[in-house]
């Protein structure tokens, strides 16, 4: 039976992935800070599913705990044949007033840990050519994020490391998927500090639907899973998308990527201006993901303010208004 180790499984996204897998008969591998938490889920998932479920705490926010944690699994005679990266952390509020060692925490987390977790399960995986990997970023990879100006950089690493990892394994047997939820039903918004922000009124996926959504995407081997359910307002959003995509396909003479695939900050700002024209639906805030050929990018767009300025009204937008809003709620 394969073998499918979960980090931050104690809660949210970590704690649907866990429940998904061990319906689909995989052993597992736990871990997160919150011992008695795990150690609940494992006897859920073992009575429920007869599965094998194995706990190991660490706090991976620390310098080598990846290390440590990878360790301990490989002196269990334990092999890793799927690896879900889903533990993260987020803070919000002015860089300058930041506590470094709080940021440091952030970027161990988030970046160090992913990394060396990855590079510690990939030779082996390579080696019986087959393997999975799950890395849970986030829209905020897409964009710079003000005041949680750290915590968008580390997700922009884990959507570039992905995407680049996904083109160099190609043909070992082994895929890597990085999934990129918008505003998701986990405890991450109040662990951030957010608690006072405007984005608390904003509809909320379903992070099981977000989890399954992962799952099937790093079954099916694609490179990015964007997380955003394609029903209701989306869908409507992306037929706009679409026609949008057409018309500046054309007025920039074909594509709207250059030759190595990506999107021109031109086209992009183009692409926007016309979104909006077009009427995309804006009340409050409506996130939603696009596809320009190959590339995918995230938007949200704030409810326009509009303002009369020199004798005509100016409608007046953000792209992941961190500023005004207090940024976004992401994974």
């Amino acid at each position: 039976m394969a073998t499918a180790l979960i980090t931050g499984a104690s809660a949210g996204l970590g704690t649907d992935f866990a429940r998904i897998l061990a319906g689909q008969k995989y052993d597992l591998i736990l871990t997160a800070r919150n011992e008695e938490k795990l150690k609940s889920l494992a006897s859920e998932l073992s009575s429920n599913h007869s599965v094998k479920c194995h706990t190991i705490s660490a706090d991976l926010a620390k310098p080598g705990s990846a290390a440590s944690l990878a360790r301990q699994i490989k002196e269990r005679g334990l092999k890793v044949d799927v690896l879900i990266n889903n533990a993260g952390c987020g803070l919000w509020g002015p860089f300058a007033d930041s506590v470094p060692s709080d940021m440091a925490g952030m970027i161990q987390l988030n970046v160090n840990a992913l990394t060396e977790l990855t590079r510690e399960f990939l030779p082996g995986m390579i080696t019986r050519k087959q393997g999975r990997i799950l890395n849970v970023a986030s829209t905020a990879a897409f964009q710079p994020g003000p005041w949680m100006a750290v915590y968008y950089a580390t997700k922009a690493y884990v959507l570039s490391f992905g995407e680049a990892l996904a083109t160099e394994l190609k043909g070992t047997g082994v895929t890597v998927t990085t999934l990129c939820p918008g505003p998701t039903k986990t405890e991450f918004f109040e662990r951030a500090n957010m608690t006072q922000s405007r984005l608390k009124n904003m509809v909320f996926a379903d992070s099981m639907s977000c989890a399954r959504n992962g799952v099937d995407s790093m079954h099916q081997g694609r490179v990015v899973e964007r997380g955003i359910a394609h029903t209701g307002r989306f869908a409507a959003i992306e037929q706009q998308m679409s026609c949008a995509r057409r018309r500046l396909g054309h007025a920039h003479g074909g594509s709207p990527c250059n030759a190595n695939g990506q999107v021109r900050k031109h086209a992009q700002q183009q692409l926007f201006l016309r979104l909006l024209a077009q009427g995309v639906p804006a009340d409050g805030m409506d996130a939603f993901a696009y596809r320009v050929d190959h590339v995918l990018v995230s938007v949200t767009l704030a409810a326009p303010i509009v303002s009369m300025a020199s004798g005509g009204l100016s409608a007046l937008f953000w792209i992941f208004p961190a500023a005004f809003l207090g940024s976004s709620v992401t994974r």
